[in-house]
């Protein structure tokens, strides 16, 4: 799920002029597609590194973290992490000052952003002098995210894709089948919804299908239908007759389950990460979920009957469609070689692999034989960790890892743009009066375009 940033914090943010912003200690002739010079990343690193945003919470980080650190410490660099969410107002008073991190940890969504305003340095020269192949090492769908104008503006980390979620006993008890859920037929997954849905006092008790557009998720579904966020160049596109069409069947889809206020106040009263949670309680048949929810219910695992399919386009082509952050280079960092080794070694293989021996053993106290998998944005680290997925001989489970699997195989891009942000923002606005029916499907997103347009516009200016 998308951390939002409100469009009006980031532009105002955004809208200082950074003069001067090249990266000390660097020989580099070349610019970017923004202006920014390309920093010498072969130049002897210096002593310290400073990370923005990055807060290991859990052994996936840790790990990682540790191993990237150690890489550093063994040049004479010691990591420091401000580990508070990343800011952009406060980057924007930290450029003012003199005093910017080396290192930032953002939404990708931000990042084309950041570099048209010159904010962030190109990173082509980062891989190539590293010996990096980045079309090989990082998905492609998630490598055109952070791109600006052909050029790369950060190194991408994670690809959590969707699948759909069931819950055979609700299934079987409504008579409905895993098939009904195949998005190449939209109005059986209509007619699915409704046949598993309840209602108790004119309130819902078990929702159909929930397409998560509650939780920040409405732009996976424009992807399903065709649609998208923004065009090659990065010009929005929310009022498309796809998206139309997207927003029109999630509407009657919230329509057949007692309409989006009701649905969406019922799933937020689900336990989602406890031990009363939706798929304990039968208080859902299907749901939009991302790749890193099955691990949460192993837990949980002797609880509850599960399986899941793949998230598909209307054609029934599987879709791998999620959100993520990703590493930049701010255009004033002093450390621009440290900040590159380390972003390449926190999203490479061997750390990767590092964090599923981490994960690994922290299941084994949970659930030792379920390890639903690691999703990483690189190929060849989800190829070696996913071998060790094991179900523990249950079957749903081993349909719930086989149906991510299958998302893999065609990765679509969100897009990038310098309101890459904005955008999104301006879509979430969308759905209530979309949902409700405050607005017609079409009104709400031609509003939701038309001030999107009016920040493209204006950044286009700029």
């Amino acid at each position: 799920m998308r951390k939002l940033v409100a469009a009006a914090a980031v532009s105002a943010a955004l809208a200082l002029t950074v003069a001067g912003c090249s990266s000390s200690g660097t020989n580099a002739s070349s610019t970017g597609s923004n202006g920014v010079k390309v920093p010498d990343f072969t130049a002897k690193p210096a002593k310290t590194l400073t990370v923005e945003g990055v807060n290991p919470t859990d052994e996936v980080a840790t790990s990682r973290v540790d191993y990237a650190d150690s890489k550093l410490k063994a040049e004479g660099v010691s990591v420091t992490l401000n580990k508070a969410t990343f800011d952009p107002q406060k980057f924007t008073a930290q450029i003012a000052s003199g005093k910017v991190p080396d290192l930032i940890y953002m939404d990708r969504a931000q990042v084309a952003t950041f570099a048209s305003k010159g904010l962030v340095v190109p990173l082509d020269q980062c891989f190539k002098d590293n010996n990096v192949s980045a079309t090989k090492a990082y998905y492609p769908a998630i490598l055109d995210a952070v791109k600006y104008q052909g050029d790369t503006y950060a190194i991408p980390e994670f690809w959590q894709t969707n699948a759909i979620m069931l819950n055979q006993r609700v299934l079987q008890k409504a008579g409905v089948t895993a098939d009904d859920f195949n998005m190449k037929n939209p109005d059986a997954v209509l007619a699915a919804a409704k046949k598993v849905y309840q209602a108790s006092g004119g309130k819902p008790s078990v929702i159909g299908f929930d397409p998560a557009v509650s939780g920040g998720n409405a732009n996976v579904w424009l992807f399903a239908f065709g649609g998208g966020l923004v065009d090659s160049k990065g010009k929005p596109t929310l009022n498309s007759d796809a998206n139309i069409k997207a927003f029109t069947w999630l509407k009657q889809l919230y329509d057949e389950q007692g309409g989006y206020a009701k649905a969406a106040s019922y799933v937020n009263t689900f336990d989602y990460f406890g031990d009363d949670n939706q798929y304990v309680k039968d208080q859902v048949g299907a749901e939009l979920v991302q790749q890193w929810y099955p691990a949460v219910l192993t837990a949980v695992a002797s609880k509850i009957d599960i399986s899941a399919v793949p998230l598909t386009n209307t054609s029934g082509q599987p879709i791998g469609l999620a959100d993520g952050n990703a590493y930049a280079i701010p255009a004033a960092s002093k450390n621009p070689q440290a900040a590159c080794q380390w972003a390449l070694d926190m999203t490479s293989a061997t750390a990767w692999n590092k964090a599923a021996a981490a994960r690994l053993a922290t299941d084994a106290k949970q659930n030792p034989n379920i390890f639903t998998g690691l999703f990483t944005g690189s190929p060849e680290a989800d190829k070696a960790i996913n071998a060790k997925q094991t179900s523990g001989g249950i079957a749903g489970f081993q349909q719930v890892e086989q149906a991510f699997n299958q998302t893999l195989t065609n990765g679509i891009s969100w897009g990038s743009s310098p309101v890459g942000q904005q955008v999104t923002t301006e879509l979430t606005n969308a759905v209530v009066p979309a949902m409700t029916g405050a607005k017609s499907v079409k009104q709400a997103l031609d509003d939701a375009q038309t001030a999107a347009l009016r920040e493209y516009s204006q950044a286009s200016k700029k």
